[in-house]
């Protein structure tokens, strides 16, 4: 039986039954179409929902959208164009990938037969030359399929709140063949002529100005993309991708990957932007949603952005706070550095790795975690501060809130110019850290920044007073006056002069 399907509407549940051969080439057929065993299914045009490809079926899809295909045991799948949201091929099925989109999730499974045929492959940003890929946690796999369209697939840590969006390679096969010849012809787009654009590779350049429109999973390999204006779809994907924002909205989801730069100074980012491993972010402006991300070896710079609530900083991640504002519940996860100079950050920052604070305003219930080190030099930082067991705090200056609390476990280091324990001076050596083992007197004095300080050192926790446990470590460390240091250094500095010269007379001699 031959069924040939060029319009119209078919119903969910349609079936092509082995000995039948189904051609879809327009129209809209609803979700569970499956291909049984014996059947042969061409997809040329139209819209289905989800393609379930059981055993002994086969399926062949070159243009058309298709919100699921489902590669089961035993069947055979060819994508050679169209445009998906899901593809899987699961254990014992064959599929190969030739051209189109995936527009979500790519996932091939242990003991798949898959084959992804194109060029241009690159493994984290570097070429790959193996004809087997396997993706590990954190990968981000690129290349141009042989129809032209350029590719991204990430093994990515997903976000807490967010639905799993990682895809999944297990030995898939690369097969290397010619591709298109590159258009580098600027291509500008403000929606008063259509466009059919949805990838971009090396070397081409892509405009966006208001009335313009780039697709919800756009992709972009080694290319430059400028922001004036316009709106882009969800989940914009980009690898040694070069972009400007200067105005206009990118929704939800932004991933840039892999050598990426990101530059924005005006605009809106949606929520759960991630800048992945070997990207840098500049964000001197605009407004970025909740749940931004930095994940290992990136860089984000925010100098006078908004950013949501929940941010993270990932292990091996860098994140530079230098004016704007943060919102609350900021994460510096182990292994992360976050350096703060200006701006705001929110409320309930979580420190597990490096935080160093010199400037700028933190404000309220600030936590340092086992294995953190927060050094403060400067800025504001609000009441509720609290250093669990295991973090280590280094205080050379700033100004403090109220509830200062230092819990059993920890280590709490304080340099300054002058010290007091309920007003009697505390006499110390230059250099040499002293500790603290008094409880419930006040410990006040001058940082070595100028700030003077205060706090009690209350033996029992409250709620609303200053806690130092016995069992923290309080230490303190005597340095000399701001202008002792300068004329100190000054002096150090004549004489390395003198030593130098002194050393230049000698070789000349």
């Amino acid at each position: 039986m031959i069924v040939d399907i060029e319009g119209g509407t078919v119903g969910f549940s349609f079936s092509a039954n082995s000995g039948s051969t189904v051609h879809v080439r327009g129209g809209n057929i609803g979700n569970s179409f499956d291909a049984h065993t014996g059947s042969m299914v061409y997809v040329s045009g139209g819209t289905l929902g989800s393609l379930d490809a059981t055993s002994g079926s086969r399926v062949d899809i070159n243009e058309g959208t298709v919100a699921s295909i489902n590669a089961r045991f035993g069947s055979t799948v060819s994508i050679s164009g169209g445009a998906t949201d899901l593809v899987r091929a699961y254990g014992g099925s064959s599929l190969q990938m030739s051209g189109g989109r995936v527009r979500s999730d790519f996932d091939a499974e242990i003991n798949s037969n898959v084959e992804l045929v194109g060029g241009e492959f690159q493994l984290n940003g570097e070429p790959f030359a193996d004809s087997v890929i396997t993706l590990a946690a954190g990968d981000v796999f690129t290349g141009t399929f042989m129809d032209g369209a350029s590719f991204l697939f990430s093994d990515v840590t997903p976000f807490i709140s967010d639905t799993n969006y990682s895809d999944m390679l297990q030995s898939a096969t690369l097969t290397r063949v010619p591709l298109p010849a590159i258009d580098t012809s600027p291509i500008f787009i403000d929606g008063s002529t259509a466009t059919n654009v949805h990838r971009l590779r090396a070397g081409q350049t892509l405009s966006l100005h208001d009335g313009g429109m780039l697709d919800r999973n756009f992709t972009a390999v080694d290319a430059n993309m400028n922001f004036e204006g316009g709106t882009v779809g969800t989940r914009l994907e980009i690898a040694g991708t070069i972009v400007s924002v200067h105005n206009g909205t990118i929704g939800d989801r932004f991933f840039a990957s892999a050598r990426s730069v990101v530059n924005m100074t005006n605009g809106a980012i949606g929520d759960h932007f991630a800048a992945n491993s070997g990207s840098l972010v500049n964000l001197n402006g605009g407004t970025v949603g909740n749940y931004m991300r930095a994940d290992s070896d990136s860089t984000i710079n925010i100098r006078d952005a908004t950013v949501g609530i929940y941010a993270e900083a990932n292990f091996g991640s860098t994140v530079n706070i230098d004016g704007g504002s943060v919102g609350s519940g900021f994460r510096a996860s182990e292994g992360s550095t976050v350096n703060v100079g200006g701006g705001t950050v929110g409320n309930s920052f979580s420190a597990f790795g490096a935080v160093n604070i010199l400037g700028g305003t933190v404000l309220s219930s600030f936590t340092a975690y086992i294995g953190s080190e927060v050094n403060i030099g400067g800025g504001s930082v609000g009441r509720s501060f609290e250093a669990r067991y295991g973090s280590t705090v280094n205080i050379t200056g700033g100004t403090f809130g109220d509830d200062f609390k230092a819990l059993s476990g920890s280590d709490i280091n304080i340099t300054g110019t002058e010290f007091y324990l309920d007003g009697t001076k505390v006499d110390l050596e230059f250099g040499v850290p002293m500790v603290v083992a008094d409880r419930n007197v006040r410990l006040s004095g001058r940082l070595a920044d100028g700030n003077d300080f205060e706090f009690d050192l209350f033996a029992s926790n409250s709620l609303v007073d200053d806690f130092f446990s016995p069992d923290a470590t309080l230490t303190l460390t005597l340095v000399p006056e701001p202008t002792s240091v300068l004329l100190y250094a000054l002096a150090l500095v004549a004489g390395y002069v003198r030593w130098r010269g002194s050393i230049r007379c000698s070789s000349v001699a």
